[in-house]
């Protein structure tokens, strides 16, 4: 079971990405991929 820090800790992370403080790296294969901000803000072209 999730402890309340844990969630809170994991909300604030959504927080970050979603508002574009924090950023993911993905890697596979030998490629990698930076996610700097909302995918949705990517595809329509919004800063």
């Amino acid at each position: 079971m999730v402890t309340v820090a844990e969630l809170q800790a994991l909300r604030q992370a959504r927080l970050d990405l979603l508002t574009g403080k924090r950023v993911v790296s993905v890697q596979k294969d030998g490629r990698r991929l930076n996610i700097r901000r909302p995918l949705w803000m990517s595809l329509t072209g919004d800063q």
